[in-house]
């Protein structure tokens, strides 16, 4: 299952490389696709998103997070998500991790210009060391080039993802509340290209 996302990830990243450039990255794409430990990925992006998803904890305050600023989706969408099937929570589940395989892809093309032996051996460790460095820094002191990578590639999956939330009534805010959506949302390929780098 990891093989496709990885494809996907690559036709989302390819539209916004350069014509002359996209055979160098391609190249670099199909090496990576042959030693990429899709187990080991799979394992901590599925840990993260149930997590993500979980409706049962009480409160918004999500893993990796200090606090509740950036809120958990199933905590910030608790109410809306009792309402749908479990078909469309496996359908959200599915973008989300999407959007994590293109963050994790964009730091494979854009800084590895050698790819990187992974020096993290578990799938759990790897879990561990990755979390709390999710939500530890502002994404917007992300430099131009790397946010172009990360936002630029995953622009279409985050929009594909807000409408299937809006078409399901997932619509943040309310009475005097700013909507978080969006906070929440960029987080996921900012999370996945972190995860590449604690790999």
């Amino acid at each position: 299952m990891g093989e496709e996302y990885l494809v996907n990830s690559m036709k989302a990243l390819k539209e916004i490389i350069s014509e002359e450039y996209v055979g160098p990255y391609f190249e670099r794409f199909e090496q990576f696709s042959e030693i990429c430990n899709y187990k080991k990925i799979n394992y901590c992006m599925d840990e993260y998103i149930n997590a993500e998803l979980d409706i049962r904890t009480a409160g918004t305050r999500g893993i990796g997070r200090m606090s509740d600023d950036i809120p958990r989706f199933g905590g910030y969408f608790r109410k809306q998500i009792t309402k749908i099937s479990e078909e469309e929570v496996i359908e959200l589940a599915h973008n989300i991790k999407q959007i994590l395989y293109i963050g994790y892809l964009s730091h494979v093309l854009s800084l590895e210009e050698t790819l990187k032996t992974p020096t993290t051996s578990s799938e759990d460790a790897l879990f561990k060391k990755w979390i709390p460095g999710i939500y530890a820094s502002n994404i917007g002191d992300i430099p131009d080039p790397l946010s172009n990578w990360i936002f630029g590639g995953s622009e279409e999956n985050l929009n594909k993802l807000k409408k299937i939330m809006k078409s399901n009534g997932l619509i943040g805010g309310g009475f005097m509340q700013a909507d978080k959506t969006d906070m929440i949302l960029t987080y996921y390929p900012v999370a996945g290209f972190g995860l590449r780098a604690r790999e």
